[in-house]
């Protein structure tokens, strides 16, 4: 077989390059997985503590009894 010499040179290294690229991108992948893993031990394990809990909200329905006869005038318009 006949070829380019440089070509096939360049294709190696390219190769080579993006193996290592995708190997690195897996190894950063699993990493990132156990520190997930043992993040989520870590918050299960700690007590709750007393400022964890927010308060209830109750009624979150806005009160627009106020606007009922509410006109809107020239000034009021926003340019």
């Amino acid at each position: 077989m006949e070829g380019n010499w440089l070509t096939g040179i360049t294709w190696l290294i390219s190769g080579a390059i993006s193996g290592a690229l995708f190997y690195t991108v897996g190894e950063i992948h699993e990493i990132v997985w156990e520190n997930n893993a043992l993040l989520r031990e870590v918050l299960h394990r700690l007590p709750e503590q007393p400022g964890d809990k927010k308060p209830p909200l109750g009624n979150s329905r806005a009160n627009l009894s106020a606007l009922k006869n509410y006109k809107m005038n020239a000034k009021d318009e926003q340019r």
